[in-house]
């Protein structure tokens, strides 16, 4: 059985993390509530930003990038295919 949060501790706590690719500013919060196994993944993504990875994965792909203004990068391509590699 679970145990119930300590009334005493604050409800959430805010943490302000980096997007893996852009400068975008995201929030993350801790509850007592279970949450899914990919929520896990912002702190991994975070882990990544913080070693360089967009970066390196941007500079090192052998292929250039599309030409069409609604092509997705390819670097998020590779990162999205390993995030959901890594889940299986």
């Amino acid at each position: 059985m679970l145990k119930p949060p300590d009334p005493t501790l604050p409800k959430t706590t805010r943490s302000e993390i980096t997007a893996l690719f852009g400068d975008a500013k995201l929030v993350l919060d801790e509850t007592p509530k279970a949450i899914s196994p990919f929520g896990s993944l912002a702190s991994f993504i975070s882990f990544l930003g913080q070693i360089g990875f967009a970066r390196e994965v941007q500079q090192r792909l052998p292929f250039a990038e599309p030409a069409s203004n609604n092509a997705i990068p390819l670097a998020h391509s590779l990162t999205a295919f390993l995030m959901i590699a890594a889940d299986q």
